[in-house]
């Protein structure tokens, strides 16, 4: 008897744990950024080690630096505006891919722009990413128009 008495308080406690728990998530509270504060649609984030968050979009680049957002577009020096894919290096360098216009690095003053004519294997960026060694992999994407070719890319972060 005292088990089975046991086994309904127990179910019990979890019927209000499960309840207080559902109510505590219906107060999350969501702080929204939209085109007000980005150039476009988001495709692509990340964080540097300083707090700042990268947001790659299909107008450029915004980072925020936990009051104000700053946009980049392909005017500032990046290499494109449609920003698919962000990395952060090794020595806090910016790495941004994008669609048709290769990868740009960006130091926090200068921009530096790596596409076919660099090796890259297309200019159609959908991933980088940045090993335990500080080697750049990207990847690539095939597009119809250019004709370029798909595939993977390592760089050294020096050469």
């Amino acid at each position: 008897m005292k088990r089975q008495s046991f086994k309904i308080v127990f179910i019990a406690i979890l019927v209000l744990l499960t309840n207080s728990c559902k109510k505590d998530s219906d107060k999350l509270i969501f702080t929204i950024y939209n085109n007000e504060q980005l150039s476009s649609s988001v495709l692509s984030i990340a964080t540097d080690v300083d707090g700042k968050i990268w947001a790659g979009s299909q107008g450029g680049v915004s980072k925020f630096d936990g009051i104000k957002w700053t946009n980049y577009t392909k005017s500032d020096g990046l290499a494109g505006d449609d920003v698919m894919a962000i990395a952060i290096d090794l020595q806090g360098n910016k790495w941004f891919g994008t669609n048709n216009g290769g990868v740009s690095k960006f130091n926090g003053t200068t921009w530096t722009t790596y596409n076919t004519s660099n090796g890259l294997a297309g200019n159609n960026i959908a991933s980088i990413a940045v090993d335990t060694r500080g080697n750049i992999w990207v990847g690539t994407f095939a597009n119809a128009i250019t004709h370029l070719s798909s595939g993977v890319s390592k760089f050294d972060g020096i050469s």
